[in-house]
């Protein structure tokens, strides 16, 4: 009976909340500067072998930009696009060896969609499916590694809290795929989980 009359004041709280949510807090441009930990994995393989579990974690920030759009007085769908302005490093090797050096994902970018509930007038909760691209760059001994293009499919969810009618903070997290290439014989993997907070400017 407990838990019944506290789902019920959950559900109420949640409906009130709903009659005060106006979508239209979170229509148009927004400019925003993220920074998110990152943790890569890697995989190689070559014939019948391979090795998994390869990665490393690092720090990431990005540019982007996106446009709100209202769907009904409680739905937003977000459209954008983001830029890296910095490399987080894939793996790392230090081994004293040859193989010393490290892989990182330059050259970033992704365009997203992401449709969103507006919980109340300060908050909107999204899901968010993107396509993501990069081109490594190696270093140490990795730098005559040919540049390719690893490109694929990510998806997360975040939420965006208004500060005021322009500043929002936006709480994420996203597991982006980058699909696979091939060097010589060997057939390279890569994703990455990434999770951050960014600081956004709504025109």
């Amino acid at each position: 009976m407990k838990m019944s009359k506290f789902a019920v004041a959950a559900a109420t709280l949640f409906v009130s909340q709903q009659v005060l949510a106006d979508s239209t807090n979170f229509e148009g441009l927004s400019l925003k500067f993220g920074m998110y930990t990152v943790n890569s994995n890697v995989k190689f393989s070559e014939g019948s072998n391979s090795i998994d579990g390869l990665g490393a974690g690092s720090f990431a920030s990005d540019i982007s930009v996106d446009y709100g759009l209202s769907l009904s007085p409680t739905s937003v769908v977000l459209i954008g696009a983001s830029y890296g302005v910095s490399n987080p490093t894939i793996f790392k090797v230090s081994a004293g060896s040859d193989l010393d050096g490290s892989l990182e994902a330059g050259s970033r970018w992704s365009v997203f969609a992401a449709p969103g509930l507006v919980v109340n007038d300060k908050a909107l909760a999204y899901v968010k499916l993107s396509y993501n691209s990069t081109k490594p760059d190696g270093k140490g001994n990795w730098n005559d590694v040919g540049r390719k293009t690893f490109s694929g499919f990510g998806y997360g969810a975040g939420v965006r809290f208004l500060i005021d009618k322009n500043v929002h903070v936006d709480l994420e997290f996203m597991q982006m795929g980058y699909g696979s290439n091939t060097y010589d014989a060997a057939k390279v993997s890569a994703s990455a989980l990434f999770g951050g907070i960014a600081v956004g400017y709504k025109f």
